[in-house]
């Protein structure tokens, strides 16, 4: 869902409103959910297959790197990317 100052009003004061688009909403975090894990276990999956250990990172810290910004903005995704062109 867009960030619309108006919805986001309506959502907080409108119960109507909200009960109706619960469903969507938990449609929306669920293909994100879904998108994250696939994106997150090819990952996995790749930085497995490089010998390069300073690639090597357990899920842990993988999933840590998720939490405090996006796995793109970390310096051993473009370097994975690299390796595999």
């Amino acid at each position: 869902m867009e960030s619309d100052p108006q919805v986001a009003e309506m959502l907080l004061l409108d119960n109507e409103f909200l009960m109706l688009q619960i469903p969507d909403l938990i449609q929306e975090l669920q293909d994100y959910h879904q998108d994250f894990a696939m994106i997150f276990d090819f990952l996995w999956f790749i930085q497995s297959k490089f010998s390069v250990s300073v690639l090597r990172k357990s899920k842990r810290a993988l999933y840590f790197m998720a939490l405090e910004s996006t796995l793109t903005s970390s310096s051993n995704v473009p370097f994975l990317l690299a390796l595999v062109r």
